[in-house]
């Protein structure tokens, strides 16, 4: 793939946008056109198809309105940055149910143990055998979901932070395109039907060319 690949998306359908090739035959007229990949389904977007140098120069246009407002985006990210640094609430609900799920388990294992030393109502073991194991599965996903959200938040620090270290390095004006610049910065483009693009910052600033 290219560094366009899965960035551009279609404002009519939300689809991802692929590279076609126009006269792959003739050297002197070929070049590559980006469309959207459903275009010729069943319900045909109205979206139009764009070079990739239709691409970059918005993207230069993006990036240096982003610039702009610089300071402000990064203020605001810091204070975004501050909230997720704290993960002592998620680290502590993670933790929680670590500790319930080794219980759950030890109960169950004590519980098949039994069951095999000991002659029982085989009717009332596996009622209580099935709670269990309810109780360990409904346990097992709430820490799934709050390893998520941890893992979640720490990832989004990182992302802010890289994009922080990046924005601030970054010269007064941009006039030549960069593929590092598109390939840390660009989270998302979606494409309207008179070409007007709508770029998404990884730091989840849009900007509309």
């Amino acid at each position: 793939g290219t560094i366009f690949s899965a960035k551009i998306f279609c404002g009519d359908c939300g689809q991802m946008y692929g590279p076609k090739v126009w006269h792959s035959n003739d050297p002197a007229h070929r070049r590559v056109i980006w469309q959207c990949n459903s275009k010729f389904k069943d319900k045909r977007c109205q979206t139009p198809h764009v070079t990739e140098d239709e691409i970059k120069d918005a993207f230069i246009i993006a990036l240096n309105r982003l610039l702009t407002i610089r300071e402000e985006v990064i203020d605001n990210l810091r204070e975004v940055q501050a909230a997720l640094a704290d993960t002592t609430a998620q680290e502590d609900e993670v933790a929680r149910l670590t500790g319930e799920l080794d219980v759950v388990t030890e109960l169950l294992q004590q519980m098949i143990d039994q069951n095999a030393r000991m002659a029982q109502d085989q009717s009332d073991y596996q009622r209580r055998y099935d709670e269990l194991a309810s109780r360990y599965q409904e346990t097992d996903a709430a820490l799934q979901t709050a390893r998520g959200a941890l893992g979640q938040a720490q990832s989004r620090n990182r992302q802010i932070a890289d994009f922080i270290t990046e924005v601030e390095g970054l010269p007064e004006t941009v006039t030549e395109f960069s593929a590092d610049y598109w390939g840390h910065l660009v989270e998302k483009v979606m494409l309207g039907r008179k070409k007007e693009m709508t770029f998404t910052f990884t730091c989840g600033v849009e900007i509309r060319v």
